[in-house]
């Protein structure tokens, strides 16, 4: 048996959870340097939580955003989850793409 993570060594950099859901400019900076410092980092996980009560939905949407960005401009992976709003995940990730 193989170790996927052994053959191909990544780190996750992402900024998940920072701030419950902001994505603050110091941190996007930060975010940014550490991934061209690191070519082999993915930016790590993001997405949208409708269930969560301790993050207002406009910081989500903002950091999701954020990361969403970052990983297109740097071509490195993002995981991406949702939870009770997969149409608007889907409304992100389509405008993204016509960008």
């Amino acid at each position: 048996r193989v170790n996927a993570a052994a053959a191909l060594p990544c780190a996750e950099l992402g900024a998940g959870g920072a701030d419950r859901g902001a994505l603050h400019e110091p941190v996007q900076i930060a975010l940014r340097a550490a991934l061209l410092a690191e070519p082999s980092a993915i930016v790590g996980e993001a997405g949208l939580d409708r269930a969560r009560q301790d993050c207002g939905w406009e910081a989500q949407l903002a950091a999701f955003a954020a990361q969403l960005r970052l990983a297109c401009e740097l071509r490195r992976p993002l995981v991406v989850h949702s939870v009770r709003c997969d149409g608007a995940l889907l409304e992100l990730l389509r405008a993204r793409g016509k960008a």
